[in-house]
């Protein structure tokens, strides 16, 4: 979880940097990210979380459905005890 609270926060300083300091001026960010160092450092970390954002999601969702699949099997298994029950 520390995770994702790190890229929501670093989302939220790469869109204000975007949109309320540069004021989507793309020349201007382009100019200003080849002046600091700084700024190319912090695209190149905010790059560097996405794979690792898509890895957690990946992770969740996968998970995710292993749980669905279990339920599925239990519900079928107790469709398949009430039928046998049922019959003659």
């Amino acid at each position: 979880m520390i995770g994702l609270y790190a890229f929501f926060y670093a989302s939220l300083h790469f869109i204000n940097y975007i949109a309320i300091d540069q004021a989507l001026e793309w020349n201007a960010i382009i100019e200003d990210v080849t002046e600091h160092k700084r700024i190319i450092s912090g695209f190149i970390s905010f790059v560097i979380y996405w794979p690792l954002i898509y890895a957690v999601m990946l992770s969740v969702l996968f998970g995710y459905r292993v749980v669905l699949w279990l339920l599925k099997k239990v519900a079928s298994l107790k469709d398949d005890s009430d039928l046998s029950t049922n019959q003659p």
